[in-house]
């Protein structure tokens, strides 16, 4: 035999493909995580808009039987429109859990490729 190649090099790309493929599949686990997170938060938003919601409409005929005041009426009006904001920001964070979980899955598929292409 005239010459060796040596093969640490490959071995050592075939290494790092291999950290990087973990590393994706961390993320992605870490990105599935927030999206549950983000669903839980986002059903919790609605259960409260819904509560929020409710107290408005009953304030509503209270107010114009003067059984309450028009300062009741309107702190109901405005929980119920910071909970209806609420309810979109949990949604938008739903949104966005899912595209990265969408950026992982493409981080994994490429790991996957660059390990692959040592062989």
């Amino acid at each position: 035999m005239l010459f060796e190649i040596d093969p640490r090099p490959f071995q050592a790309a075939v290494d790092q493909a291999q950290g990087q493929l973990a590393q994706a599949n961390g993320q992605l686990g870490q990105a599935k995580a927030q999206l549950v997170q983000a669903g839980a938060q986002l059903a919790q938003s609605n259960a409260n808009q819904g509560r929020t919601q409710m107290d408005e409409e009953r304030y509503i005929p209270l107010a114009k039987q003067q059984a309450i005041t028009q300062q009741d009426l309107d702190n109901a009006t405005q929980n119920n429109l910071s909970a209806k904001a609420q309810v979109e920001a949990s949604r938008a964070q739903v949104e966005t859990a899912k595209a990265q979980i969408q950026a992982a899955n493409a981080a994994v598929g490429a790991a996957k490729a660059a390990l692959e292409a040592p062989k």
